[in-house]
Protein backbone atom coordinates (compact mmCIF):
# COMPACT_ATOMS: atom_id res chain seq x y z
CA UNK A 1 0.00 0.00 0.00
CA UNK A 2 1.13 3.27 -0.68
CA UNK A 3 2.10 6.18 1.94
CA UNK A 4 0.30 9.69 1.24
CA UNK A 5 3.74 10.78 0.07
CA UNK A 6 3.85 7.89 -2.72
CA UNK A 7 0.25 9.06 -3.58
CA UNK A 8 1.60 12.76 -4.16
CA UNK A 9 3.89 11.55 -7.29
CA UNK A 10 1.46 8.76 -8.39
CA UNK A 11 -0.72 10.57 -10.98
CA UNK A 12 3.06 11.00 -12.88
CA UNK A 13 2.88 7.46 -13.29
CA UNK A 14 0.03 7.02 -14.33
CA UNK A 15 1.49 8.75 -17.94
CA UNK A 16 2.18 4.74 -19.14
CA UNK A 17 -1.29 3.82 -19.22
CA UNK A 18 -3.95 4.25 -21.26
CA UNK A 19 -5.57 7.24 -21.44
CA UNK A 20 -9.04 6.06 -20.03
CA UNK A 21 -7.41 6.43 -16.48
CA UNK A 22 -6.03 10.00 -16.79
CA UNK A 23 -9.57 11.60 -18.24
CA UNK A 24 -9.85 12.71 -14.32
CA UNK A 25 -7.20 15.42 -15.09
CA UNK A 26 -8.92 17.12 -18.35
CA UNK A 27 -11.70 18.43 -16.13
CA UNK A 28 -11.82 21.91 -17.29
CA UNK A 29 -13.10 22.88 -20.31
CA UNK A 30 -10.02 24.51 -21.90
CA UNK A 31 -6.60 23.10 -23.27
CA UNK A 32 -4.32 23.65 -20.16
CA UNK A 33 -0.83 24.44 -20.79
CA UNK A 34 1.90 23.01 -18.66
CA UNK A 35 4.40 25.95 -17.08
CA UNK A 36 7.67 26.00 -18.57
CA UNK A 37 9.45 24.99 -15.95
CA UNK A 38 12.19 21.79 -15.20
CA UNK A 39 9.64 20.30 -13.14
CA UNK A 40 6.01 20.29 -13.68
CA UNK A 41 3.24 20.26 -10.96
CA UNK A 42 0.90 17.14 -11.00
CA UNK A 43 -2.62 17.23 -8.76
CA UNK A 44 -1.75 20.22 -7.06
CA UNK A 45 1.63 19.09 -5.32
CA UNK A 46 5.01 19.86 -6.36
CA UNK A 47 6.69 16.72 -8.03
CA UNK A 48 10.09 19.05 -6.96
CA UNK A 49 9.94 17.52 -3.29
CA UNK A 50 12.98 15.75 -3.25
CA UNK A 51 12.52 15.57 0.54
CA UNK A 52 9.86 12.46 0.12
CA UNK A 53 12.16 10.62 -2.06
CA UNK A 54 13.69 8.28 0.27
CA UNK A 55 10.32 7.69 1.90
CA UNK A 56 8.79 6.37 -1.34
CA UNK A 57 8.27 2.69 -1.65
CA UNK A 58 9.93 1.38 -4.60
CA UNK A 59 6.99 1.27 -7.35
CA UNK A 60 6.47 4.99 -7.17
CA UNK A 61 9.91 5.84 -6.43
CA UNK A 62 10.68 4.42 -10.01
CA UNK A 63 7.18 5.14 -11.57
CA UNK A 64 8.05 9.23 -10.65
CA UNK A 65 11.15 9.14 -12.72
CA UNK A 66 9.87 6.73 -15.58
CA UNK A 67 6.78 9.66 -16.01
CA UNK A 68 9.37 12.84 -16.22
CA UNK A 69 11.49 10.86 -18.64
CA UNK A 70 8.35 9.85 -20.93
CA UNK A 71 7.17 13.72 -20.44
CA UNK A 72 10.34 14.62 -21.50
CA UNK A 73 10.83 16.89 -18.81
CA UNK A 74 14.86 16.49 -17.19
CA UNK A 75 14.41 17.14 -13.31
CA UNK A 76 17.16 19.25 -11.72
CA UNK A 77 20.28 18.10 -10.68
CA UNK A 78 19.59 18.05 -6.29
CA UNK A 79 16.51 16.93 -7.17
CA UNK A 80 17.60 13.89 -9.44
CA UNK A 81 21.15 13.66 -6.65
CA UNK A 82 18.49 12.80 -4.59
CA UNK A 83 16.75 10.39 -6.23
CA UNK A 84 19.81 8.70 -7.37
CA UNK A 85 20.53 8.12 -3.61
CA UNK A 86 17.10 6.97 -2.96
CA UNK A 87 17.22 4.34 -5.39
CA UNK A 88 20.99 3.57 -3.70
CA UNK A 89 19.37 2.67 -0.91
CA UNK A 90 16.28 0.58 -2.39
CA UNK A 91 18.95 -1.30 -4.17
CA UNK A 92 20.92 -2.17 -1.28
CA UNK A 93 17.67 -3.52 -0.04
CA UNK A 94 16.69 -5.65 -2.89
CA UNK A 95 20.70 -7.14 -2.35
CA UNK A 96 19.69 -7.84 1.52
CA UNK A 97 17.01 -10.14 -0.08
CA UNK A 98 18.60 -11.71 -1.83
CA UNK A 99 21.71 -12.72 0.69
CA UNK A 100 19.47 -13.12 3.48
CA UNK A 101 17.16 -15.36 0.95
CA UNK A 102 20.38 -16.88 -0.46
CA UNK A 103 21.72 -17.77 3.13
CA UNK A 104 18.31 -19.49 4.62
CA UNK A 105 18.95 -21.99 1.34
CA UNK A 106 15.89 -20.92 0.09
CA UNK A 107 14.00 -19.21 -2.61
CA UNK A 108 12.46 -16.69 0.38
CA UNK A 109 13.33 -12.87 -0.94
CA UNK A 110 13.63 -13.30 -4.45
CA UNK A 111 11.62 -12.11 -7.00
CA UNK A 112 9.81 -15.13 -9.10
CA UNK A 113 9.72 -14.68 -12.84
CA UNK A 114 8.90 -11.54 -14.30
CA UNK A 115 7.49 -10.15 -10.81
CA UNK A 116 8.41 -6.90 -8.70
CA UNK A 117 8.58 -6.19 -4.92
CA UNK A 118 5.72 -4.03 -5.27
CA UNK A 119 2.61 -4.86 -7.39
CA UNK A 120 1.26 -1.97 -10.07
CA UNK A 121 4.99 -0.54 -11.29
CA UNK A 122 4.92 0.47 -14.49
CA UNK A 123 6.47 -2.22 -17.03
CA UNK A 124 8.99 -4.27 -17.66
CA UNK A 125 7.86 -7.88 -15.73
CA UNK A 126 4.22 -8.80 -14.48
CA UNK A 127 3.07 -7.96 -11.84
CA UNK A 128 3.83 -10.03 -8.60
CA UNK A 129 2.88 -9.95 -4.84
CA UNK A 130 4.02 -7.08 -2.84
CA UNK A 131 6.64 -8.63 -0.53
CA UNK A 132 7.63 -5.38 1.75
CA UNK A 133 7.94 -2.56 -1.20
CA UNK A 134 11.65 -1.79 0.01
CA UNK A 135 13.81 -3.25 -2.69
CA UNK A 136 14.13 -3.17 -6.25
CA UNK A 137 12.73 -5.58 -8.34
CA UNK A 138 13.00 -6.45 -12.18
CA UNK A 139 10.42 -3.87 -12.99
CA UNK A 140 11.90 -1.17 -11.09
CA UNK A 141 15.11 -2.02 -11.86
CA UNK A 142 14.43 -2.04 -15.50
CA UNK A 143 12.27 0.67 -15.24
CA UNK A 144 14.85 3.03 -14.20
CA UNK A 145 17.75 1.94 -16.44
CA UNK A 146 14.82 2.96 -19.21
CA UNK A 147 14.00 6.49 -17.92
CA UNK A 148 17.87 7.27 -17.20
CA UNK A 149 18.71 6.55 -20.83
CA UNK A 150 15.47 8.33 -22.14
CA UNK A 151 16.47 11.47 -20.12
CA UNK A 152 20.68 11.02 -21.00
CA UNK A 153 21.60 11.04 -17.14
CA UNK A 154 24.78 9.56 -16.74
CA UNK A 155 24.44 8.50 -12.62
CA UNK A 156 28.07 7.48 -12.79
CA UNK A 157 30.07 4.42 -11.94
CA UNK A 158 29.57 3.48 -8.79
CA UNK A 159 26.02 3.86 -9.35
CA UNK A 160 25.66 1.61 -12.55
CA UNK A 161 28.16 -0.44 -10.29
CA UNK A 162 25.29 -0.91 -7.68
CA UNK A 163 22.57 -1.02 -10.12
CA UNK A 164 24.67 -4.07 -11.59
CA UNK A 165 25.06 -5.85 -8.39
CA UNK A 166 21.31 -5.78 -7.71
CA UNK A 167 20.08 -6.65 -10.96
CA UNK A 168 22.80 -9.58 -11.65
CA UNK A 169 20.75 -12.16 -9.52
CA UNK A 170 17.77 -11.69 -11.00
CA UNK A 171 18.74 -12.43 -14.25
CA UNK A 172 20.13 -15.93 -13.27
CA UNK A 173 17.10 -18.52 -14.20
CA UNK A 174 16.00 -20.89 -11.40
CA UNK A 175 18.30 -23.64 -10.20
CA UNK A 176 17.87 -26.67 -12.09
CA UNK A 177 16.84 -25.59 -14.99
CA UNK A 178 18.59 -27.13 -18.43
CA UNK A 179 19.85 -24.97 -20.93
CA UNK A 180 18.33 -23.32 -23.86
CA UNK A 181 18.39 -25.78 -27.20
CA UNK A 182 20.63 -24.64 -30.04
CA UNK A 183 18.40 -22.44 -32.81
CA UNK A 184 16.49 -24.64 -35.30
CA UNK A 185 17.15 -23.66 -38.97
CA UNK A 186 16.35 -20.22 -40.24
CA UNK A 187 12.97 -21.55 -42.17
CA UNK A 188 11.55 -23.19 -39.31
CA UNK A 189 11.99 -20.41 -36.78
CA UNK A 190 8.95 -18.39 -38.27
CA UNK A 191 6.94 -21.31 -36.80
CA UNK A 192 8.90 -22.29 -33.83
CA UNK A 193 6.75 -22.10 -30.28
CA UNK A 194 7.09 -20.07 -27.24
CA UNK A 195 9.05 -21.45 -24.71
CA UNK A 196 8.18 -22.03 -21.40
CA UNK A 197 8.57 -19.41 -18.43
CA UNK A 198 10.63 -21.82 -16.36
CA UNK A 199 14.06 -21.45 -18.05
CA UNK A 200 13.50 -17.70 -17.66
CA UNK A 201 15.05 -15.05 -15.55
CA UNK A 202 12.71 -12.57 -13.53
CA UNK A 203 12.82 -9.97 -15.95
CA UNK A 204 10.17 -10.23 -18.58
CA UNK A 205 11.82 -9.76 -21.84
CA UNK A 206 10.57 -6.08 -22.29
CA UNK A 207 12.58 -5.35 -18.99
CA UNK A 208 15.94 -6.98 -20.89
CA UNK A 209 15.16 -4.82 -23.58
CA UNK A 210 15.04 -1.45 -21.73
CA UNK A 211 17.73 -2.51 -19.28
CA UNK A 212 19.97 -2.85 -22.70
CA UNK A 213 18.72 0.15 -24.19
CA UNK A 214 19.56 2.13 -21.65
CA UNK A 215 22.88 0.75 -20.75
CA UNK A 216 23.54 1.84 -24.71
CA UNK A 217 22.09 5.30 -24.08
CA UNK A 218 24.43 5.90 -21.25
CA UNK A 219 27.18 4.54 -23.34
CA UNK A 220 28.05 1.89 -19.94
CA UNK A 221 29.49 -1.42 -20.60
CA UNK A 222 29.12 -3.66 -17.91
CA UNK A 223 31.00 -5.68 -16.63
CA UNK A 224 31.95 -9.30 -18.24
CA UNK A 225 30.00 -11.45 -15.65
CA UNK A 226 27.07 -9.40 -15.82
CA UNK A 227 27.16 -9.13 -19.26
CA UNK A 228 27.02 -12.85 -20.27
CA UNK A 229 24.47 -13.39 -17.39
CA UNK A 230 22.53 -10.71 -19.49
CA UNK A 231 23.17 -12.47 -22.77
CA UNK A 232 21.95 -15.70 -21.70
CA UNK A 233 18.72 -14.20 -19.64
CA UNK A 234 17.74 -12.63 -23.29
CA UNK A 235 18.86 -15.55 -25.51
CA UNK A 236 16.63 -17.29 -22.88
CA UNK A 237 13.53 -14.81 -23.39
CA UNK A 238 14.01 -14.76 -27.19
CA UNK A 239 10.41 -16.09 -27.91
CA UNK A 240 9.19 -13.30 -25.54
CA UNK A 241 10.48 -10.74 -27.88
CA UNK A 242 7.94 -7.97 -29.74
CA UNK A 243 9.81 -6.69 -32.84
CA UNK A 244 10.40 -3.68 -31.15
CA UNK A 245 12.03 -4.68 -28.49
CA UNK A 246 14.43 -7.29 -29.98
CA UNK A 247 15.13 -4.52 -32.21
CA UNK A 248 16.85 -2.37 -29.29
CA UNK A 249 18.35 -5.02 -27.69
CA UNK A 250 20.46 -5.89 -31.11
CA UNK A 251 20.74 -1.96 -31.52
CA UNK A 252 21.97 -2.10 -27.98
CA UNK A 253 24.18 -4.81 -27.94
CA UNK A 254 25.73 -3.15 -31.61
CA UNK A 255 26.11 0.44 -29.76
CA UNK A 256 28.05 -1.11 -27.33
CA UNK A 257 30.48 -2.67 -29.69
CA UNK A 258 29.60 -6.35 -27.94
CA UNK A 259 30.89 -8.82 -29.28
CA UNK A 260 28.70 -12.10 -28.13
CA UNK A 261 28.78 -15.36 -29.17
CA UNK A 262 27.87 -16.36 -33.10
CA UNK A 263 25.63 -18.94 -31.50
CA UNK A 264 23.60 -15.88 -29.53
CA UNK A 265 23.21 -13.53 -32.60
CA UNK A 266 22.27 -16.74 -34.86
CA UNK A 267 19.60 -17.31 -32.38
CA UNK A 268 18.80 -13.58 -32.27
CA UNK A 269 18.37 -13.41 -36.01
CA UNK A 270 16.00 -16.75 -36.24
CA UNK A 271 14.02 -14.48 -33.60
CA UNK A 272 13.87 -11.75 -35.92
CA UNK A 273 12.87 -13.78 -38.77
CA UNK A 274 9.82 -14.89 -37.10
CA UNK A 275 9.44 -11.03 -36.48
CA UNK A 276 9.53 -9.41 -39.45
CA UNK A 277 6.17 -9.27 -40.76
CA UNK A 278 5.12 -6.73 -37.39
CA UNK A 279 8.43 -4.50 -37.12
CA UNK A 280 7.51 -0.82 -38.25
CA UNK A 281 9.88 0.74 -40.48
CA UNK A 282 12.50 1.47 -37.47
CA UNK A 283 12.14 -1.82 -36.03
CA UNK A 284 13.52 -3.10 -39.69
CA UNK A 285 16.40 -0.44 -39.78
CA UNK A 286 17.50 -1.32 -36.86
CA UNK A 287 17.90 -4.85 -36.94
CA UNK A 288 19.22 -5.85 -39.87
CA UNK A 289 21.92 -2.88 -39.32
CA UNK A 290 22.86 -4.60 -35.74
CA UNK A 291 22.77 -8.15 -37.08
CA UNK A 292 25.73 -7.16 -39.49
CA UNK A 293 27.48 -4.59 -36.79
CA UNK A 294 27.82 -8.26 -34.96
CA UNK A 295 29.23 -10.31 -37.35
CA UNK A 296 26.49 -11.98 -38.63
CA UNK A 297 25.07 -11.56 -42.15
CA UNK A 298 21.83 -13.35 -42.76
CA UNK A 299 21.17 -15.68 -45.76
CA UNK A 300 18.99 -15.50 -48.65
CA UNK A 301 15.68 -16.62 -47.26
CA UNK A 302 16.49 -14.32 -44.75
CA UNK A 303 16.84 -11.36 -46.84
CA UNK A 304 14.37 -11.82 -48.76
CA UNK A 305 11.87 -11.78 -45.70
CA UNK A 306 13.34 -8.64 -44.70
CA UNK A 307 12.61 -7.27 -48.09
CA UNK A 308 9.01 -7.88 -48.43
CA UNK A 309 8.49 -6.70 -44.99
CA UNK A 310 10.71 -3.34 -45.42
CA UNK A 311 8.68 -2.78 -48.90
CA UNK A 312 5.21 -2.57 -46.94
CA UNK A 313 6.98 -0.29 -44.57
CA UNK A 314 9.27 2.31 -46.68
CA UNK A 315 6.37 4.96 -47.20
CA UNK A 316 6.65 5.13 -43.43
CA UNK A 317 10.04 5.64 -42.77
CA UNK A 318 12.04 8.32 -42.58
CA UNK A 319 15.43 9.38 -44.38
CA UNK A 320 17.12 8.26 -42.05
CA UNK A 321 15.18 4.51 -41.00
CA UNK A 322 15.43 4.43 -45.51
CA UNK A 323 18.86 5.35 -46.25
CA UNK A 324 20.17 2.77 -43.52
CA UNK A 325 17.61 -0.08 -45.01
CA UNK A 326 19.44 0.67 -48.36
CA UNK A 327 22.85 0.38 -46.64
CA UNK A 328 22.13 -2.62 -45.46
CA UNK A 329 21.15 -4.22 -48.64
CA UNK A 330 24.64 -2.77 -50.38
CA UNK A 331 26.05 -4.25 -46.88
CA UNK A 332 24.47 -8.18 -47.76
CA UNK A 333 25.51 -7.91 -51.12
CA UNK A 334 22.12 -9.03 -52.49
CA UNK A 335 20.45 -6.15 -54.86
CA UNK A 336 17.13 -5.57 -53.94
CA UNK A 337 14.50 -6.29 -56.77
CA UNK A 338 14.07 -3.81 -59.18
CA UNK A 339 10.05 -2.93 -57.94
CA UNK A 340 11.56 -2.58 -54.03
CA UNK A 341 14.17 -0.36 -55.72
CA UNK A 342 11.55 2.06 -57.34
CA UNK A 343 9.46 1.77 -54.30
CA UNK A 344 12.42 3.22 -52.05
CA UNK A 345 13.39 5.88 -54.78
CA UNK A 346 9.69 6.94 -55.01
CA UNK A 347 9.29 7.37 -51.47
CA UNK A 348 12.47 8.70 -50.43
CA UNK A 349 12.38 11.38 -53.33
CA UNK A 350 9.85 12.95 -51.80
CA UNK A 351 11.12 13.44 -48.11
CA UNK A 352 14.79 14.52 -49.70
CA UNK A 353 14.13 18.19 -48.23
CA UNK A 354 13.58 16.23 -44.51
CA UNK A 355 16.96 14.59 -44.84
CA UNK A 356 20.15 15.08 -42.15
CA UNK A 357 23.38 15.32 -44.61
CA UNK A 358 24.49 12.10 -42.71
CA UNK A 359 21.28 10.28 -44.28
CA UNK A 360 22.14 11.44 -48.01
CA UNK A 361 25.80 10.84 -47.59
CA UNK A 362 24.39 7.15 -46.49
CA UNK A 363 22.01 7.25 -49.69
CA UNK A 364 24.46 7.65 -51.72
CA UNK A 365 26.96 5.42 -50.56
CA UNK A 366 24.24 2.72 -50.55
CA UNK A 367 22.96 4.09 -54.20
CA UNK A 368 26.85 3.41 -55.59
CA UNK A 369 27.26 0.17 -54.40
CA UNK A 370 24.36 -1.69 -55.57
CA UNK A 371 25.32 -0.03 -58.91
Amino acid sequence: MWSSRDRASAGLACVNASPAPCAFMLTLPQVISLPPTPIHTCLGRPVDDRHHLPLMSAAPLTGVLYALAMLKCPPPAPWMEAWLAAAAARMAAQMELVAGATAAGTGEGLAAPGTSSQAGTVSGGRAGGDRRGAGFGPQELSNCMYALGQLGFDPGNDWMQRYCAAAGPLLLPPAGTAPPPPPPPLPMAATSSHGTSTSRSAFTAQGLSQMAWGFARLGFVPEPAFLASLLAAVRRALPDFTAQGLANTLWAAASLGLAPPPSWVAAAAAAALRLLPSCSAYDLSVVLWALLRLGHTPGPDWVSAYLAASYRQLPSASPEQAARMLWCCAAVGLPPPGDWVRRWLGCSYVKLLEAEPAALTTMAYALAALG
